[in-house]
This record gives C-alpha cells, sequence and structure tokens, in this order.
C-alpha cells in the first residue's frame, strides 16, 4: 500500500472552456464550476502530471480526468478508457489507463485516515463521557 498524493488545484474557467471545444464527445452530466477543488486521486510516488476524476464522458467508454503540472501549473483535461486492472477481493481501478504508479485500490488516502482518527476520538470520548468533547480554546494548540 502507498500513500495517495496530496497535491490539489482549483480548476480554471479557461481549462473548463478548451474541454468543451477540444474532448471527442461532452462530458456526461458534469456540473464542476470554475475554482472548484480538485485532490490528485494518484499515488504519492513521483509522476510528471496530477490527475483527478471529473466524469463519465457521453460515450460511455471513456472518463474526463482533470489533470495539472506540479511544476508550472499548466491545466488540462484529457478523455481516456478507465485502467481496468483488478485487485484483490475484485477491485478495479479507477483511474485513467496507463497511469503512472499503483492502482488507485493500492492507495491509503492520508486525509481519511485524519478524519477516521478524530471520529474515533470523539466516539471514545462519547462512550467515556456520555456528551461530545469539549471544543477548543481559541489560540490553543
Amino acid at each position: 500500500m502507498r500513500l495517495q498524493c496530496t497535491s490539489k488545484r482549483t480548476i480554471q474557467l479557461r481549462t473548463l472552456q478548451l474541454a468543451e471545444e477540444g474532448l471527442p464527445c461532452p462530458i456526461e452530466g458534469f456540473e464542476a464550476e470554475p475554482f472548484d477543488v480538485f485532490r490528485c486521486e494518484l499515488g504519492d510516488e513521483d509522476h510528471e502530471f496530477h490527475g483527478a476524476f471529473l466524469d463519465e464522458l457521453a460515450d460511455k467508454k471513456r472518463d474526463a480526468y482533470f489533470c495539472w503540472s506540479g511544476v508550472d501549473g499548466a491545466q488540462f483535461i484529457i478523455a481516456s478508457e478507465p485502467c481496468g486492472k483488478r485487485g484483490g477481493d475484485e477491485e478495479i481501478c479507477n483511474l485513467f489507463e496507463n497511469h503512472p504508479g499503483v492502482c488507485d485500490w493500492d492507495l491509503i488516502d492520508p486525509l481519511q485516515v485524519a478524519i477516521q482518527a478524530l471520529v474515533d476520538q470523539t466516539m471514545a470520548y462519547l462512550r467515556d463521557h456520555g456528551e461530545r468533547p469539549p471544543l477548543p480554546k481559541r489560540g490553543s494548540d
């Protein structure tokens, strides 16, 4: 298992406009707005560009992925069939075809781990004290 990349990027209006003009068919039910923030769904190993799933294309064969460079900030949207490689327990990778690194079923999302730890702490406090934990005071750690 590898950690998921933590890069995130705001999608720009021009990127959305270019996608509408350059993709082979429309994005099915796509509702992203300019300035929406996307998190990279690739692993934390080095990769040339970051990528996040947007939506299925109208042809039902390919998906649209928002991609960006961590070096120069360039943004683009690609149309690709999903990877489709199978892992244990019949898991299927939903990253784009020929993606760098490991498949999505072999990734650990560090944000999800942090959220789960906070939920677990809160539930333990509730179990032990019968009430929610006190909120931290402003300006304290």
